[in-house]
């Protein structure tokens, strides 16, 4: 089986890591290769939780719109 990715998931697009280098996912049972992922860096993680802060507005008022509108009147009452 090859399986290999070569890009990151980051602010809702793949792309390309900071740097170009793999890690290798095996199969606990066999140790066989599986599958090859990019190896992320600190750069990535950077990016990553830019994005998360950026979005986390937008995604906190989503959920409490859902959640007002969810609820019960029994619910409401415990609160």
């Amino acid at each position: 089986m090859d399986l290999a990715r070569t890009d990151i998931y980051l602010d809702g697009a793949w792309g390309a890591p900071s740097c170009g280098q793999t890690i290798a996912v095996h199969n606990p049972a066999t140790e066989e290769v599986l599958a090859s992922v990019p190896a992320g860096t600190a750069a990535d993680v950077d990016r990553a939780v830019t994005a998360a802060r950026a979005a986390s507005p937008g995604w906190a008022e989503r959920f409490a719109k859902r959640s007002r509108t969810s609820r019960t009147p029994s619910q409401d009452q415990a609160v």
